[in-house]
C-alpha cells in the first residue's frame, strides 16, 4: 500500500500528544501493581533519567521519555539479528517517543493518560505502539499484557475498532512476533508487536475533550515483564484504518509534517 498526502497537520495541532516537547507536559502518568491494577497517580517514574532505553538489568524507569533512535532491545528475527521493526523511536512520529514499564519483573504496572481538546486541526488522530511482553504461559489474567484505550469527556469509552487495542501475551496476540529460542536471555520467552499506527476520526466529538491511555502490566506471579513504547499526534488523512510497518521502519519524511509521502507494508481496516 502506497500513499501520497500533502495536508497532514502539524505535531502543534495536538499539543504534547506526541511528546514533542521532551517532556511530560500534559501527561498524568500512573502505577499499579499487578495483576490487576488499582492505579494511583504518580508522576513520571524515571529514577535513572529519560533516554535509558530498557534493559535486561539495567532499567528500573517506569515512565521514559525517548529521543535517540536505535534498536529497541529483546527483538529478534529467525536469523538471530534485531528486527528492524523495533525502534525505540516510532518510525515518521516525531522525534520522541515514550516507554512505560521495562524489562524487570516484580508486579509491575504503568499508565500514561493525555487529554486533547478535539478540533478541525487534530480531528483525525493517530496514535502509535509498540510492545514487548515476555510469555511464560500462565492464564490470561496473569500474563503479561498492554493496552490502549480513548474515552469521551464523560469517560466512556470511544467505540469502534481503531478507538482501542488490548493484548494478553498468549492469547489475543495475533502479529505479535515470537523471539526464537536461541535469542539470549532475558529475551526467549519475549514476543513483540512492531509499531503499529491506527487512525480515528474524531469529527463526532469537535470541541469536546478526549483522552487518551496507554497501560502495561508484568505477569500476576511477579516473576515476567512487560514494556510498550508509544506515540501519538493528528491530524492524519482520514480513512484509513491499522497500519503495521512490518520489518521495515523505514517510512520517512515524518508523516505529521505538512507534506508527506509514506510507504506502509501492510494495511488492514
Amino acid at each position: 500500500f502506497f500513499l501520497s498526502h500533502n495536508s497532514f497537520g502539524q505535531l502543534s495541532c495536538c499539543g504534547n500528544a506526541g511528546f514533542e516537547d521532551s517532556t511530560w507536559t500534559g501527561w498524568q502518568c500512573f502505577t499499579g501493581s499487578a495483576p490487576t491494577p488499582t492505579w494511583v497517580l504518580s508522576g513520571p517514574i524515571t529514577p535513572l533519567g529519560n533516554n535509558v532505553p530498557p534493559g535486561a538489568t539495567t532499567n528500573a524507569n517506569s515512565h521514559t521519555l525517548l529521543w535517540n533512535q536505535g534498536q529497541a532491545p529483546g527483538c529478534f528475527l529467525s536469523t538471530g539479528q534485531p528486527d528492524p521493526c523495533a525502534t525505540l523511536l516510532c518510525p515518521g512520529g516525531g522525534n520522541v517517543s515514550a516507554v512505560i514499564g521495562n524489562t524487570q519483573n516484580g508486579y509491575g504496572a504503568e499508565k500514561i493518560s493525555y487529554s486533547l481538546f478535539v478540533d478541525s486541526c487534530n480531528m483525525s488522530f493517530y496514535y502509535s505502539y509498540m510492545a514487548v511482553l515476555e510469555d511464560p504461559g500462565h492464564d490470561s489474567l496473569n500474563q503479561p499484557a498492554f493496552m490502549v484505550q480513548l474515552f469521551d469527556q464523560s469517560g466512556n469509552p470511544l467505540p469502534g475498532p481503531n478507538a482501542s487495542y488490548y493484548v494478553a501475551v498468549g492469547y489475543n496476540d495475533s502479529g505479535m512476533v515470537s523471539n526464537p529460542t536461541t535469542s539470549p536471555y532475558p529475551w526467549t520467552q519475549a514476543k513483540y508487536l512492531c509499531w503499529t499506527t491506527k487512525g480515528i476520526d474524531l469529527s463526532p466529538y469537535l470541541g469536546t475533550t478526549i483522552s487518551i491511555e496507554y497501560w502495561v502490566k508484568d505477569c500476576g506471579y511477579g516473576g515476567h515483564w512487560g514494556a510498550a513504547y508509544v506515540d501519538a499526534c493528528g491530524s492524519a488523512p482520514l480513512g484509513i484504518g491499522e497500519n503495521n510497518f512490518g520489518n521495515s521502519s523505514a517510512i520517512f519524511p515524518n508523516p505529521f509534517s505538512s507534506s508527506a509521502t509514506i510507504s506502509f507494508s501492510e494495511n488492514v481496516t
